[in-house]
């Protein structure tokens, strides 16, 4: 499979320091790129991770939660993907070690949370995608997004986790109200909460020409 990518962050016109970050790696021997200039990646037969966070938290410490959830869920996924080789049903295989690698990047985002006391209480969303064997393997925490477009139709892949989706979902809301509802940005689920948390897996079969789009809601909120 050939793969063009391109990644960019911004931190807007409000806020001062950027608590957004993406990931890129092969996940066959390369370093991975974590909010650095895009630079020529081979991509061959092994699968290909790409992720965005948006970290909360106050001061800096939303900064050090989305690159600490992502550099943890590469590290876990870079760890297991030779041992998929040998497993028989490798997509099953594939699954279950993205859903662990989503709750060790919960871990690792509580565990600096706990050792420094300014970074007390701060989380991030995730939004992950392994593109492998002609698919997307996604996982969602929060309120990041992963769309596909195909043949000129951008279809959104990934549902919110958050208080207005539940209420939209149970009919209290209208997607009309949960735009502009006062807690629309309140998430259900993000790395670094003390509770378990429960990602949403999914799986997008894809076509040559499609297109994916994972952001977090410093664009999909605004367009």
């Amino acid at each position: 499979m050939l793969i063009d990518y391109a990644a960019i962050t911004h931190p807007g016109k409000v806020r001062k320091n950027n608590e957004d970050a993406y990931l890129l790696s092969a996940l066959d021997g390369d370093e991975p790129i974590i909010n650095e200039p895009a630079r020529s990646l081979k991509v061959g037969n092994s699968g290909f991770l790409v992720a965005v966070a948006d970290g909360m938290g106050g001061a800096a410490a939303g900064e050090v939660a989305s690159r600490e959830g992502l550099a943890a869920v590469s590290l876990f996924l870079f760890g297991h993907w030779g041992r998929l080789g040998a497993v028989k049903d490798r997509e099953s295989a594939l699954l279950s070690a993205l859903e662990t690698a989503v709750e060790k990047a919960s871990d690792a985002v509580l565990r600096y949370s706990d050792d420094d006391r300014t970074a007390r209480g701060m989380g991030s969303t995730l939004t992950a995608a392994v593109i492998w064997n002609g698919c997307a393997y996604v996982a969602q925490v929060g309120d990041s997004r992963a769309y596909l477009l195909r043949q000129g139709l951008l279809h959104q892949i990934t549902e919110d986790q958050t208080l207005v989706n539940d209420l939209v979902a149970q009919g209290s809301l209208t997607r009309e109200q949960a735009r502009t509802h006062p807690q629309r940005n309140m998430i259900t689920q993000a790395l670094g909460s003390p509770q378990p948390i429960k990602a949403a897996i999914g799986k997008v079969a894809l076509r040559r020409g499609d297109r994916l789009l994972i952001c977090s809601d410093g664009l999909h909120g605004e367009i």
